[in-house]
């Protein structure tokens, strides 16, 4: 799915030269439901990191996973069964309109640090066997989904933690001198 990417760097880019400077300290914190509210929040979350082009990514591929497959309960041979864009997408609609699913949410909480920039994403899912997808694994690498965590992992973030039997992961990203240059100027909500 890096193709829903292409859209969300060029904002990012927009962005990012207008909010430079240091905003150690600083939290911020959102709510949200659905797989759309996933592309706005994940640019304006990626603007406090360092290098917004490396976290935007991560921050997209984690926080889909929080609704489709922590809220919204989809499992892997859920998501590789629906196929198709259209199928899935339906299905998705379905379970966000579902009495079992439409009161959850997702929280969100970035913090900004001295030396570390810091999102906390947990949903009200059941959990699931995170290490599985810690790596990238051969036999799923055609496959047009499953590598997400991987990817956050390995591009996107210094550290990734899951917390909570897999309902909350603690994405970091740690800050060198260099960085607190070029810093954005105010965080996003």
């Amino acid at each position: 799915m890096s193709h829903q990417y292409l859209d969300v760097i060029p904002v990012v880019e927009e962005k990012e030269p207008a909010l430079r400077a240091e905003i150690s300290n600083r939290l911020i914190e959102a709510r949200f439901r659905t797989i759309e509210e996933v592309y706005p929040l994940a640019v304006d979350l990626s603007c406090n990191f360092p290098d917004p082009n490396r976290t935007i990514i991560g921050l997209t591929e984690l926080l889909i996973n929080a609704v489709e497959h922590g809220n919204l309960e989809l499992s892997y041979a859920d998501k590789s069964r629906l196929g198709c864009y259209d199928v899935w997408q339906a299905e998705t609609e379905s379970r966000l309109a579902d009495e079992r699913y439409a009161h959850r949410w997702v929280d969100v909480r970035l913090e900004c640090g001295e030396s570390e920039v810091s999102v906390t994403i947990r949903d009200e899912g059941q959990g699931f066997d995170f290490q599985r997808y810690l790596e990238i694994d051969a036999s799923r690498l055609l496959h047009t989904h499953g590598r997400g965590i991987a990817m956050a992992r390995y591009l996107s973030f210094d550290t990734l933690e899951y917390r909570n039997g897999g309902r909350e992961v603690v994405a970091t990203v740690r800050i060198g001198e260099s960085d607190h240059e070029a810093m954005p100027t105010r965080l996003n909500t």
